[in-house]
């Protein structure tokens, strides 16, 4: 409607006697009804963008349509404009972003919308809800727009067409109050659109490398929120959501390995604070799992010779609060450890004596000794409970304190923690 004919409208209500008020509600009306028939072939477009050619052609079949070989009637569903598609390359859902523009540019060009009217920044719902009087949103299901707001914002960010782009970027708010959507639920429905994105980015590279490279990571965090014009922190949390399931299989295939070393556990603490995670809290794990990794990373420590009993106990706090053991369940289970380290040390080495292995079973007499001083130094209570005969542990600390090398072995307490003496 051109100025001259608004002007006209105006004088028009005047004649009839009619309030300001009137006169708007009417013309609203109007559009109203225009925006109803603009709707139809919006409608079609996004079916056309969204559903599969099957379910396409049953549901124009109830309409009495025919689509014959149409060949822009290929909806994949759950793709939402993230695949190519003719006539503009790049861009699924073509005709729904034209479709779309033009029920944006009737809204402008007929001034329903006031150019000063809102902020598209501001978090005011009623002063945006007053910015659009007429909106189509209520004839349409909630999660049907959003997907309609989706693809079309998807595509005003990602098409490379430089007119395309510009044209459907200054669209894109209007669009978006036009469906009834708020400022902050079109931040919502980007936000999820990326977030797919993000998905199976994170899919693909995890297919082709096994792993995020530093590039990918850079890529998600850095490149992506510039892009699309959201907030770093906000992509950093769906990055997070989404490699979370992957972090969750690492720590399955760790648990479910015959042998886990210090390593593996290094690798994933690693993994997990690259992507500001932490073990305990956000990768769902049961009160088991999360034992049986402390008691891997725990088993390293009490057993490095190298380390002071206090860099131990430091190191076993630090496996503690990253696992997210409570003091006295973490002491519990590194008590059972040593205890049981030190039954397998003796086993090992009485199986050693008995096949005249001298120098296995020195070896292993060695762990047991380097255990059981740590044990004793925090507290852990020995039993006699060695599934390895009296005479059989006299004879192995006989022949520990004649064959090793090096420092001279404290037989007195080996002799006390396997019960051979008493305190």
């Amino acid at each position: 409607m051109s100025e001259e004919a608004q002007e006209a409208l105006s004088q028009l209500g005047d004649r009839l006697g009619l309030e300001a008020s009137d006169t708007e509600k009417i013309f609203h009306g109007v559009v109203e009804e225009r925006l109803r028939e603009m709707m139809i072939p919006v409608r079609d477009a996004w079916e056309e963008a969204t559903y599969t050619k099957e379910a396409l052609l049953q549901l124009n079949k109830e309409r009495g349509k025919d689509l014959g070989d149409d060949p822009t009637a290929d909806g994949t569903g759950a793709e939402l404009g993230i695949k190519d598609s003719p006539p503009l390359e790049g861009v699924r859902g073509f005709k729904l972003m034209e479709e779309l523009t033009k029920v944006a540019d009737f809204y402008k060009n007929n001034k329903v919308l006031k150019d000063d009217a809102v902020d598209s920044s501001s978090e005011d719902e009623d002063a945006w809800a007053a910015a659009y009087p007429v909106q189509v949103g209520k004839w349409i299901e909630d999660k049907n727009k959003e997907e309609m707001y989706g693809i079309f914002v998807w595509n005003a960010i990602t098409c490379q067409d430089t007119a395309a782009r510009d044209k459907w970027t200054a669209a894109k708010a209007v669009i978006g109050g036009i469906l009834g959507l708020s400022p902050k639920v079109q931040q919502k429905v980007l936000v999820r659109m990326v977030s797919r994105w993000c998905n199976m980015f994170i899919k693909s590279k995890v297919q082709e490398q096994g792993e995020l490279k530093k590039d990918d990571v850079s890529m998600l965090t850095d490149w992506a929120p510039m892009f699309f014009g959201i907030e770093k922190d906000v992509t950093m949390d769906m990055v997070q959501a989404a490699n979370k399931s992957l972090l969750q299989n690492k720590v399955l295939k760790i648990l479910n390995k015959p042998s886990v070393t210090p390593e593996d556990l290094s690798k994933l603490r690693a993994e997990v604070d690259e992507w500001d995670l932490e073990v305990a809290k956000d990768l769902e794990l049961s009160r088991p799992q999360l034992r049986s990794l402390f008691r891997v990373e725990v088993a390293s420590v009490v057993e490095d010779p190298d380390l002071s009993d206090e860099q131990k106990v430091d190191g076993i706090e630090a496996s503690r609060e990253a696992f997210g053991l409570a003091e006295k369940e973490a002491m519990s289970e590194m008590q059972d450890l040593i205890k049981s380290r030190c039954r397998s040390c003796l086993v090992n080495a009485s199986g050693d004596l008995l096949q005249e292995n001298e120098a296995a079973a020195v070896d292993q007499m060695q762990r047991l000794e380097l255990l059981a001083a740590f044990g004793l130094s925090t507290g852990v209570e020995f039993q006699d409970d060695w599934e390895v005969a009296p005479a059989m542990r006299q004879k192995l600390v006989k022949t520990y304190a004649a064959g090793s090398k090096g420092r001279t072995p404290d037989t007195r307490m080996l002799e006390r923690v396997l019960s051979l003496v008493h305190a």
